[in-house]
């Protein structure tokens, strides 16, 4: 699926909705892009083991608005967690841009409203 902002980022990335999905995330894989969909809105604690390059890390609401960011995520570290609340994190592991806090993000075309972008 491709993500689009209004501000200029747009990246390809693959949804991630299941609880084992969303525990392995980019542990011991290829470097590709994970978007992340939570059931509720808070903080969400995320680590990286076992993955063996930099990631940035992007907490998004519920309008898919970016509440936060963390730039290069190093290999094995032991925690990162949104302070804002978020319902969505973009892990970026294969992006050459990232988008800016605040920057509204779509989904395929799609508006932010939440009844629109729940991933498939």
């Amino acid at each position: 699926m491709k993500l689009k902002g209004n501000k200029g980022f747009e990246c390809e990335c693959t949804a991630v909705k299941s609880i084992p999905g969303q525990m392995k995330g980019l542990m011991f894989g290829s470097r590709k892009n994970l978007l992340f969909e939570f059931k509720n809105s808070g903080k969400h604690s995320i680590h990286s083991f076992f993955v063996f390059f930099r990631f940035d890390a992007v907490y998004l609401d519920e309008n898919m608005e970016v509440v936060e960011i963390y730039k290069k995520v190093k290999p094995f570290t032991f925690n990162v967690s949104n302070k804002k609340d978020a319902n969505y994190l973009l892990e970026l592991a294969d992006s050459e841009k990232i988008p800016e806090a605040g920057e509204k993000l779509c989904l395929d075309g799609k508006s932010t409203k939440q009844e629109n972008i729940r991933l498939g």
